[in-house]
């Protein structure tokens, strides 16, 4: 049951205009790693592309840079 709450909870996460990526890239790994330590098996290059696909508008030019510079399947999330 945990875990079916924690898979809706990543789900409608998205980051709102007042947030900094810091605090909302915090939120993702906080939810994102307890559904790892309920195994849950959940790839870094499929979190990278949930971050990248759900912040704010203000970052779609840096979105669209990154997205044809790097390779997100090779890229780690500290990079990211």
């Amino acid at each position: 049951m945990k875990l079916q709450s924690l898979r809706r909870q990543y789900e409608l996460l998205s980051m709102i205009e007042q947030e900094t990526i810091t605090d909302y890239f915090n939120q993702i790994q906080l939810v994102t790693n307890t559904m790892r330590a309920c195994d849950e098996a959940m790839a870094d290059s499929k979190i990278m592309e949930k971050v990248l696909r759900t912040l704010t508008p203000n970052y779609d030019n840096i979105i669209v840079a990154i997205e044809e510079s790097k390779d997100l399947e090779n890229m780690t999330m500290e990079e990211l």
